[in-house]
């Protein structure tokens, strides 16, 4: 959001701090996830049903949102100007984790190690599969 012109404080709010990815967070991710489910489904003409998968979430897959974006938040602090992670209790900025006290070098390191990793693991994957559509399935949905 920053990039399209929200600036601090305003591109950063609640679903950023410590709390909600404990609670509101991993409730919007098992919510969410059927809908991108169907969404892949129709765009690759997958031939599973979402209303299985719907049934198939249990605490499991609570434990792995909530340690997701718990680990977002985490990261996020680990590079951004304004890190509200004690929301609600406090508005102020927490950024005794931000790398080298410069959020833009942070930024450039962080977006760089992950894209690095990112890349690693979609070239590994698609090499494990033999077409485009195993690739997208093994990716996205198992």
């Amino acid at each position: 959001m920053f990039f399209i012109g929200y600036l601090p404080p305003y591109n950063r709010g609640f679903l950023h701090s410590f709390l909600a990815s404990l609670t509101i967070d991993p409730i919007l991710a098992l919510f969410l996830t059927p809908f991108s489910l169907f969404l892949i489904k129709k765009t690759f003409n997958f031939s599973y049903s979402v209303k299985d998968f719907i049934i198939k979430l249990n605490f499991k897959d609570y434990i792995l949102s909530v340690f997701s974006s718990f680990s977002h938040v985490l990261i996020d602090s680990l590079h951004h100007l304004y890190n509200p992670v004690f929301i609600p209790f406090t508005k102020k900025s927490f950024n005794r984790l931000l790398l080298f006290s410069d959020w833009v070098k942070a930024s450039f390191i962080m977006q760089f190690i992950f894209g690095v990793l990112t890349m690693a693991i979609l070239i590994y994957e698609f090499r494990k599969t033999r077409s485009f559509k195993a690739f997208i399935e093994s990716t996205l949905i198992k």
